[in-house]
């Protein structure tokens, strides 16, 4: 669960990184 949870926290940070749009950060959020 915890390497789900980092991988997850990860896929959010790459998100934010190349600044996704609302919608999708939102979908990767979920």
């Amino acid at each position: 669960v915890c390497h789900c949870y980092r991988e997850s926290e990860s896929v959010i940070r790459i998100i934010s990184a190349r600044k996704a749009t609302a919608n999708e950060a939102k979908f990767y959020r979920r």
